[in-house]
């Protein structure tokens, strides 16, 4: 797992920041919702975060494993592996 740099934080808050929050695009959803929980995915935001709460590697991967997908359910309103999704 790899950090972030201060660039490709900043670069990643801009691309949020560049979106029209319109009522429709902050709804449960919304193609909006969905971009920025990819981008969270693919940037390596939520595995970065983790490894500096959880610096043993095993642990540091097993608690991405159960997080990253219940952080998905929280940004897009979707269901994907818990009972309740926001």
């Amino acid at each position: 797992m790899s950090g972030l740099t201060r660039e490709q934080r900043d670069e990643l808050d801009a691309r949020i920041r560049a979106i029209d929050w319109t009522e429709q695009a902050c709804a449960y959803g919304s193609e909006q919702r969905m971009r920025v929980a990819a981008w969270a995915v693919q940037s390596g935001l939520i595995e970065d975060q983790v490894q500096r709460i959880f610096p043993n590697p095993g642990q540091a991967a097993r608690m991405v494993e159960w997080l990253q997908p219940r952080l998905m359910e929280k940004i897009t309103g979707m269901e994907i592996v818990s009972n309740r999704s926001t």
